[in-house]
């Protein structure tokens, strides 16, 4: 009888078990930015100037690690394709133009359906440019 209980467990217990095959990450989809906030800081900590501005940007992540960027505003808006990947908090965007690659860095954080990147700039003088990102998920 305990054999025939633990052969029936083992039968029905399997049973609607979810085990996902592939980890998407939070960042797949695409982002409709909200606002863009510029700081320049001089190398005594001191900000100089801020510019808090709406951002009217598309940015879509792709499950093949593909990147675009679009222009909410206008339905013509120059699109291109880039690579991104994710180690720990740091998102990379890398582009290809020509024998050029361009990388762009942030510290990034996902919070409900809110994006938000961090991008510092450092210039030889000390001081830094600080521009900060924010996204709200469209899909």
């Amino acid at each position: 009888m305990k054999k025939l209980l633990i052969i029936a467990l083992l039968i029905v217990g399997c049973e609607g078990v979810y085990t996902p095959k592939d980890d998407v990450h939070l960042i797949i989809g695409e982002w409709t930015g909200l606002e863009r906030e510029q700081k320049l800081i001089n190398s005594d900590g001191i900000t100089l100037s801020k510019d808090i501005s709406p951002y009217n940007k598309v940015w879509t992540f792709n499950l093949d690690n593909t990147f675009s960027e679009g222009d909410t505003t206008s339905s013509n808006s120059d699109s291109f394709s880039v690579k991104w990947s994710i180690n720990e908090n740091e998102l990379t965007i890398t582009a290809v133009i020509g024998e050029e690659y361009i990388i762009l860095l942030y510290n990034y954080t996902i919070n409900n359906n809110i994006l938000s990147l961090i991008r510092i700039i450092p210039y030889e003088n000390g001081d830094s440019l600080i521009i900060k990102l924010i996204f709200n998920k469209s899909n």
